[in-house]
């Protein structure tokens, strides 16, 4: 496992300001002042990932103090190339990647875990579930007993068909916003998984584990949505109901990402989903109400490769995008418009909405 684990380093101090005026009856004589760094933002510098600038020291008749240096916060990244399968179908069980932050400045951390879903069955339906978890202390082996805070949406993975090759590759990508973390504090991050149908035969490999502590920054909204609708229709687009938003407070640009688990419930090869990240400042829409608001970044797109024959698929999915040039002050919702290729049925569940003002 590459592991890079980046601390906050305090900001240095700045210097005092100079000898008091010549003329003490026209005003008084300059104080000595010496500014710290915090870690809080000023006015001027609420847009930068680091922490605020030390305020300057104090002027005197003749001079004046010099700034103090910004400190920075806390970010992490480690590689896992290939942790085992969830060994057990009715309880989740820990996954060993072991990626760790120590929060100095905020404790407010997003965290992002990637990598490729194996298969090394070739059996329908048989797949696997996860969620991010965190916890201090000693950090879990691999299929040791569920422990930490399980936080965000669930992901699902299943095999759609009865495939014919050895080992069937995913791509999957899923995070969250942890926030009240205890400064100066180790934490672990780790995914808790379980299998579905058989035990050890779906497995994650070539992981990935981002974690950036969340510095000066405006808004934050994490918000989780168990089951909207899927798009009732495969000739327009519609919303999908997420009713998620954000108000933007210092600079108007905002980091979105949506992430979740597509179900298919149809049987027909070519059925499935194409999607897009919108927002608007209107009312926020209803699922499968009308195509409303603006429409950024790309559009995503599943399809069943085949006929297939399992009641529910369930793929994973994580689409992004950064909307800039939003008006402070004002709310605005997040939403996916979406429309179905094939014939309607095919839904989005557990859905997590990441917004962050950068």
């Amino acid at each position: 496992m590459s592991d890079v684990n980046n601390p906050a380093t305090p900001g240095t101090p700045g210097t005092n300001g100079t000898l008091p005026g010549q003329n003490g009856t026209a005003g008084g004589a300059g104080g000595n002042i010496t500014s710290t760094n915090t870690g809080s933002a000023d006015a001027t510098n609420t847009a930068e990932a680091t922490g605020g600038a030390g305020g300057n020291g104090g002027s005197g008749a003749s001079g004046s103090g010099s700034a103090g240096a910004g400190g920075t916060a806390a970010n992490s990244w480690s590689a896992v190339t290939g942790p085992t399968a969830p060994n057990s179908t009715s309880a989740y069980t820990m996954q060993g990647l072991a990626g760790s932050i120590t929060p100095t400045f905020t404790g407010i951390v997003l965290v992002t875990i990637s990598g490729t879903l194996i298969s090394s069955a070739n059996t329908i339906n048989e797949g696997i579930k996860y969620q991010i978890s965190y916890g201090t202390g000693i950090a879990p082996a691999s299929n040791a007993t569920l422990t930490g805070t399980q936080v965000g949406v669930l992901q699902e993975y299943t095999n759609p068909v009865a495939v014919t090759a050895a080992d069937v590759h995913v791509p999957f990508s899923i995070s969250t916003v942890i926030a009240g973390l205890s400064l100066n504090t180790a934490y672990w991050i780790d995914l808790a998984a379980e299998a579905v149908t058989a035990a050890s035969i779906i497995s994650l490999t070539n992981v990935s584990i981002s974690i950036i502590e969340l510095g000066s920054h405006g808004s934050v909204e994490n918000v989780s949505i168990t089951g909207p609708t899927g798009p009732a229709s495969n000739s327009s687009y519609a919303m999908q109901g997420l009713n998620a938003s954000i108000t933007p407070v210092i600079s108007g640009d905002v980091f979105v990402q949506i992430s979740g688990t597509i179900i298919t419930p149809g049987t027909t090869a070519g059925n499935g989903i194409k999607y897009q990240i919108s927002y608007g400042t209107s009312t926020p829409p209803v699922s499968n109400g009308p195509l409303a608001g603006t429409q950024v970044g790309l559009i995503q797109e599943y399809t069943n490769p085949t006929t297939v024959t399992s009641a529910d698929v369930h793929a994973p999915f994580s689409i992004s995008v950064v909307i800039s040039g939003l008006s402070l002050g004002g709310s605005v919702w997040i939403d996916l418009a979406a429309e179905s290729t094939f014939s309607v049925g095919v839904a989005f569940t557990n859905v997590s909405v990441i917004a962050i003002e950068v």
